[in-house]
């Protein structure tokens, strides 16, 4: 993985530009990457996971694009708490997604 970014604004190519660690409720939460020598096909699967009630708070998979570009805009708010992201990957036709990474955040009022 390469180039993560995390925040709540993004460009027009889908590239994440404000970078935040804390989401403000309601606000959306963007993600943009690079996965390296991604082969066509690949998949990255976003699983979000609230820590407080070690729930899930739910997932999203896309598809890597031109030179292992991948972003996801989720438009529906987490409510405040406490989460962690874990990314995943597969190639074309596998069964076993591979990690990718993971980033905690955090929905609330800045302290």
């Amino acid at each position: 993985m390469d180039r993560f970014r995390f925040g709540d604004a993004t460009d027009a190519a889908g590239i994440v530009v404000h970078e935040i660690d804390a989401l403000v409720p309601g606000s959306p939460l963007a993600i943009s990457l690079y996965v390296r020598n991604a082969p066509a096909g690949v998949e990255v699967r976003f699983v979000f996971n609230d820590l407080a009630s070690n729930s899930p708070a739910g997932e999203e998979t896309r598809k890597v694009g031109d030179k292992g570009f991948v972003s996801l805009k989720r438009t529906s708010a987490l409510p405040e708490g406490k989460y962690r992201l874990n990314m995943f990957y597969r190639h074309a036709g596998a069964m076993q997604w591979q990690n990718l990474g993971t980033k905690e955040f955090r929905v609330g009022k800045k302290s």
